[in-house]
């Protein structure tokens, strides 16, 4: 791949978050990203995924990512500067905010 190729393709995956950012000026949403191989993926999965889901529901649309399946997911936890799962982000006015699954718990 030459340089020009490889500059277009990070403009590519810059795109997706900005997009994602000009969507949330209409309504709100999470993405809560993990993978299926992380040990405290694993754990939020089986002690508090669905707790987490039932009061997100109530706010927020909200989509599953699986960051280890998804290079599209990557780059959008590398356009926030995020390189660790389980995490959430909640796009919302035009804005990502970060958080762990018990901060945003906390934040509800």
């Amino acid at each position: 791949m030459n340089w020009n190729s490889q500059k277009n393709l990070s403009k590519i995956k810059n795109v997706s978050i900005d997009r994602l950012k000009e969507k949330s000026l209409n309504h709100s949403f999470v993405y809560i990203f993990t993978t299926k191989t992380c040990p405290h993926c694993v754990e939020f999965k089986k002690n508090t995924q669905d707790i987490l889901l039932e009061k997100i529901k109530e706010l927020y649309s909200y989509q599953l990512c699986d960051a280890g399946e998804s290079s599209y997911y990557r780059s959008i936890l590398n356009s926030v500067n995020v390189n660790h799962v389980p995490v959430i982000l909640l796009f919302k006015k035009g804005t990502v905010t970060v958080y762990s699954p018990e901060q945003f718990m906390a934040s509800l």
